[in-house]
């Protein structure tokens, strides 16, 4: 589940003109510096709201206001999009990806650190994703997922459609 390809270039295209910003002018290179400058990011953004919007999009710049980074499980691929659980809230995220599968990236059930944002109506997973060690059992597992299905039946599955 990926958004429009043309939608995908946008946001690339602007994320990276934040991220150097960010870098003092200088091209992130590698996923290292973007995984470190993203770090930065989110923890200036009224800085970059300010001094960027004469260089990207109003709606990048309200997406990145709206933006949730940190910890999340990513369950699997549904039907509709990616499903992320952020544990610190006990919400989840039905999202699409920008350029690559996720689950060519990481398999179900990780613990990655993420950014999840709404983008041109569609709600994204930023692309980079910082896999940790860990797993789940099978009882983790299904509580997990039922907590998908009941945010799912309850209307609390946070998604933009």
């Amino acid at each position: 589940m990926l958004i429009e390809s043309e939608l995908a270039e946008k946001f690339l295209f602007e994320y990276q003109l934040v991220m150097t910003y960010i870098n003092n002018g200088k091209i992130p290179e590698g996923l290292a510096d973007f995984v470190a400058l993203r770090d930065e990011l989110y923890n200036c953004i009224s800085e970059v709201k300010a001094n960027m919007s004469h260089a990207v999009s109003r709606e990048l710049l309200e997406s990145l206001d709206n933006a949730i980074y940190g910890r999340f499980i990513y369950l699997k691929k549904y039907k509709d999009g990616y499903v992320f659980l952020h544990p610190n809230s006990n919400q989840y995220y039905q999202v699409k990806g920008l350029t690559s599968s996720i689950e060519e990236i990481c398999p179900e059930y990780s613990v990655v650190d993420t950014a999840i944002l709404p983008f041109s109506d569609e709600l994204i997973c930023d692309g980079l994703l910082v896999p940790f060690n860990a797993s789940f059992g099978s009882a983790m597992k299904k509580e997990i997922r039922d907590g998908y299905w009941l945010s799912k039946k309850s209307g609390t599955l946070n998604k933009i459609a």
